[in-house]
């Protein structure tokens, strides 16, 4: 059985989240942003097919939102999503959120080819 992936790369993310207990702060969003990028295609090391995005842009979604991202981000998503189906150099553009007890969250927000 072949199995795809989507993965997301920004190179080098260095976040900075307290590693401390579950508290109440744990559901506070720490990052919430828009990231743009372009879709590139590739092969992983078992030759299964892989898309992956080059993030070429950060920034806050809101005005008053924090968004710093100076690394490598990566999230995975169920074969057949619908960024596995874009034609490679498509941009794409993702609403990112991370809470202090280090949940992520991406939604794809924009495609165009």
């Amino acid at each position: 059985m072949t199995i795809h992936s989507t993965k997301a790369l920004l190179a080098g993310l260095l976040l900075l989240v307290p590693g401390t207990a579950m508290s109440a702060d744990d559901d506070t969003v720490f990052q919430n942003c828009l990231l743009e990028g372009k879709v590139v295609k590739g092969e992983d090391n078992n030759g299964e097919n892989t898309v992956y995005i080059d993030f070429y842009k950060a920034e806050p979604y809101k005005a008053h939102h924090r968004c710093i991202i100076d690394g490598h981000l990566e999230f995975t998503q169920p074969k057949g999503s619908l960024i596995e189906n874009l034609s490679e150099g498509s941009i794409v553009i993702y609403h990112y959120s991370r809470t202090m007890g280090g949940t992520t969250h991406w939604q794809l927000v924009g495609a165009s080819i």
